[in-house]
């Protein structure tokens, strides 16, 4: 072989070597230097440019904060159970990336029954910013065995929501007209003596302690942090808001419920304002569907705790003997309210 076929040969190995370093080096590294992931969908990749100009140069407990200012706490810890999943539960089943946190962020927006087994779904959060839904959600996602909760005393201009209807939203809803999916009733309206008392039966655990009430359990750890002030003032808060009337969703026969309801009339009223002296509540533009659920419990003994409070016995002596009863006396007193309305 020739000294100049032997430098032609040389050359060209090392121009393909060239060629297979330069190629390596620009495969290997696409990943450092692009904005997403190779394997994100479209949305995803967009997504991804976004939170990194949102979450660029944030406190890295801007998430945190972000749920004290919302709900979260009502229904979520960082390691106690309650209602949904402590934040290290979801931290540990979840993958920190892009598109877990597009994916959790829409379940918080539009409200999901999750993946956790719970028979409560996710309440849907649909006037919360998505930035901050974002933050929240980077904040859990990133929850590991060495992350302390921020001390938000000593976060500057943020005011405690407990105590306040803020904290209620998630089960109760905006304006407080309950949600059926959670079992959780209309407040608004309702007086305000009638709230504290409740409130304070539930941090003392006279009602939610009976075995299978779910909702009165979740009620109970929603009460215990509250002082005696903070349940007046949410006590207030929640008799000024507007009580509308409710749609009937029971089918009940309304003169049969008539008939029924004179078993009621004595605590109740005629026209079923209540009476402050019988701690009897108005059962006014209360849903059909809570009041017969209500009455089931006071018929099983989940409403009041039987060792302890004596209120509620009346409705358990004046046992009702079936479910379709439940119901007309339901229907029966839903019209009440649509007569209050006509006049």
């Amino acid at each position: 072989m020739s000294k100049k076929k032997a430098l032609t040969k040389t050359k060209f190995y090392m121009l393909f070597a060239f060629i297979i370093i330069f190629a390596f080096i620009i495969f290997a590294t696409k990943g450092l230097f692009s904005s997403a992931p190779k394997s994100m969908d479209p949305d995803d990749v967009d997504f991804a440019n976004s939170m990194k100009r949102l979450l660029k140069d944030k406190d890295k407990d801007a998430g945190y904060i972000a749920m004290a200012q919302s709900d979260c706490f009502s229904c979520h810890d960082f390691s106690e159970k309650r209602i949904g999943p402590t934040f290290k539960e979801i931290a540990l089943k979840y993958d920190s990336d892009y598109s877990t946190l597009r994916s959790l962020s829409s379940k918080v927006k539009t409200g999901s029954m999750g993946n956790w087994g719970g028979e409560l779904p996710m309440t849907a959060h649909p006037t919360l910013n998505n930035k901050r839904i974002y933050l929240m959600i980077d904040w859990i996602l990133k929850v590991d065995s060495t992350t302390t909760v921020p001390d938000l005393k000593l976060v500057s201009g943020l005011k405690s929501k407990v105590g306040t209807y803020i904290s209620c939203i998630a089960c109760h809803g905006q304006k407080s007209d309950g949600l059926m999916a959670l079992k959780s009733p209309a407040l608004a309206g309702q007086q305000d003596w009638y709230i504290k008392s409740q409130l304070v039966k539930f941090k003392n655990g006279h009602r939610g302690s009976a075995s299978g009430d779910t909702t009165g359990a979740l009620m109970k750890l929603a009460a215990l942090p509250l002082s005696n002030k903070q349940m007046d003032d949410l006590s207030r808060q929640i008799s000024r808001m507007k009580a509308e009337h409710r749609p009937a969703t029971v089918e009940g026969n309304i003169l049969n419920g008539k008939k029924l309801y004179r078993n009621c009339m004595a605590c109740h009223g005629v026209d079923g304002k209540g009476n402050k002296e019988l701690n009897s509540p108005s059962l006014l533009n209360q849903h059909d569907w809570y009041i017969v659920n209500q009455l089931s419990n006071f018929v099983d003994s989940k409403r009041e705790h039987k060792t302890v409070d004596t209120s509620g016995k009346a409705i358990s002596a004046n046992y009702i003997p079936s479910e379709q009863e439940m119901k007309d006396l339901a229907a029966y007193i839903n019209s009440l309210t649509k007569k209050k309305e006509e006049k």
